[in-house]
């Protein structure tokens, strides 16, 4: 069994993988062969608090999809699960007074869940529900994109009711074979191959209440979070939390010092010190995160290398091609095709 201080971050929680396993309908041998080429064993699953690697995680979902012969294994997988896969989280979020006030609280906990792992809230146009993965090494994540919208898209119908839908759905991957099976889960249109994966709601939902919310039990949930928040709590370096602000900042146009100083509280010069004093530079991780972002568009989208370039912040698709074979040693249409035949 893996000791839970030897678990390599970042971390998911055990749990959310042991439902979903079980729910895979495959044989005790095929389930412990997956395991096992993760260097896991079934005991690894049953500690209500362990965790185990994110990206053993993401590529022992994708292996099921593969195994159940399922394309859309995580999306269906997740109108099977309630608000218990995710403990006192899903719970809170029941019982808050209002829509909004559950979806601000899930977003602020998701980091309890699942490392490196963004549910950014935004009302600024229209309510929008964003899933952010802000480590680009952490590959393949189809499945786990779409388990994720998937569930987040159920607890809200099942804090609204019957009468929930959403506006839109967003997925940044290539649409599926059979694609029309997304509007009838979700109700709604669905869309591929777009910048973000996120859920557009209604705005008059925000303000809707629950039949389950109770004031008394939050303070006692929030408690045991704390609790458990304090028990994962890591350090983390000042290149890390830059690291986590950059994918918002490149997607939307601000991936300059400026922003991300501001983002930070700090001014620019203590940035730049800051960072030289942990061996690199701003330009520097810019830099590694449009090419880890790119290697991954490349891979897992459809995106043509122009678009791509654009999405990434380049002036033209000259200097992303000069930057992306300076960082690998080949050209990005290269790159992709390596990629494709393997």
């Amino acid at each position: 069994m893996t000791s839970p201080n030897a678990v390599k971050r970042p971390f998911i929680r055990a749990r959310i993988f042991r439902q979903i396993l079980s729910h895979a309908n495959i044989s005790p041998v095929k389930q412990k062969q997956i395991l096992k080429d993760e260097g896991l064993v079934i005991e690894d699953l049953n500690d209500y608090s362990a965790d185990i690697p994110l990206n053993s995680y993401m590529r022992m979902f994708e292996r099921l999809s593969r195994v159940t012969h399922s394309p859309a294994f995580g999306l269906k997988t997740s109108k099977v699960m309630g608000p218990e896969l995710i403990g006192a989280v899903g719970f809170i979020f029941l019982s808050s007074p209002n829509l909004e006030a559950a979806i601000e609280y899930y977003s602020k906990s998701v980091s309890t869940i699942q490392e490196v792992t963004q549910l950014i809230f935004e009302r600024e146009r229209q309510p929008t529900l964003k899933y952010v993965i802000t480590d680009e090494r952490i590959t393949p994540r189809r499945q786990d994109v779409e388990f994720s919208i998937g569930y987040v898209n159920s607890l809200l119908r099942t804090y609204i009711g019957k009468d929930y839908r959403p506006k839109e759905i967003y997925f940044e991957h290539a649409k599926p074979v059979k694609g029309d099976l997304y509007e009838i889960h979700f109700d709604c249109p669905v869309f591929f191959e777009q910048d973000i994966n996120a859920i557009v709601l209604n705005p008059e939902d925000l303000k809707k209440g629950s039949a389950k919310f109770d004031q008394n039990l939050i303070p006692l949930l929030e408690h045991y979070l704390q609790l458990l928040e304090h028990n994962t709590q890591r350090t983390t370096t000042f290149v890390e939390n830059i690291e986590q602000i950059l994918p918002h900042a490149i997607e939307y146009n601000n991936a300059n010092l400026s922003y991300v100083s501001g983002r930070l509280g700090l001014t620019e010069i203590t940035v730049r010190r800051r960072l030289k004093d942990e061996g690199t530079s701003f330009r520097e991780l810019l830099q590694k995160k449009r090419i880890a972002i790119s290697r991954r568009l490349l891979t897992e989208t459809k995106m043509n290398v122009l678009q791509i370039a654009q999405k990434l912040g380049y002036s033209e698709t000259a200097s992303f091609t000069r930057a992306f074979r300076k960082e690998t040693g080949q050209t990005p249409i290269k790159f992709r095709k390596a990629h494709l035949s393997k």
